[in-house]
């Protein structure tokens, strides 16, 4: 597996000296994000989402403290470790999510646990399923929506006829190695 992720400089270069940092949320739970290049001919695919997620956050200000918060791209090799990988998308589990995703998320909502009702739910029926196969998710492979702002009329995927991007959520940060880190150029 493949994928790349897309941060400022500066946090690109300190993780490549320490490592990348678990996020506590995201669009579908904690872990560390990225945008699925299995076959070469996606790359550019996933490098225009990362540059998306990049650009989402700067306008955020998630960069505002970084020495250079220009957009890095970091692609990388994942490889499951001793614990399981989940594919949230295979057809045998994708109903079964989207059910109790949903039942958790509403009862997240309604407990006014708005602000991250979603990642939570996603990471309890992550923990459920680990529970049932009584091992940790190295990786989670999920379809999640676009980051905000992503001009999908210069994407050389057409999101009409594949669906949502892949992502994969990674919880064991052992199961990552950096094949390369490189400043995005426009």
């Amino acid at each position: 597996m493949k994928g790349i992720h897309g941060t400022c400089d500066s946090y690109a270069q300190k993780i490549k000296l320490t490592g990348f940092k678990q996020s506590k949320i995201g669009l579908a739970g904690c872990g560390i994000y990225f945008w699925a290049c299995d076959d070469e001919e996606l790359t550019e695919y996933a490098e225009a989402l990362a540059v998306a997620w990049w650009k989402f956050q700067e306008k955020n200000n998630k960069y505002s403290d970084c020495k250079d918060a220009s957009c890095s791209l970091i692609k990388v090799r994942l490889s499951v470790h001793d614990g399981l990988f989940i594919d949230l998308e295979a057809h045998e589990l994708k109903g079964r999510m989207i059910v109790a995703v949903n039942e958790i998320y509403l009862r997240l909502y309604k407990r006014n646990h708005k602000r991250f009702a979603i990642s939570k739910a996603y990471d309890l029926f992550v923990k459920m399923l680990e529970d049932e196969l009584q091992n940790k998710a190295d990786i989670v492979r999920v379809a999640v929506r676009t980051p905000q702002g992503f001009d999908a009329t210069t994407s050389p995927i057409d999101f009409g006829i594949t669906g949502l991007p892949i992502c994969y959520i990674v919880k064991n940060k052992e199961c990552i190695e950096i094949l390369s880190c490189k400043k995005y150029e426009a």
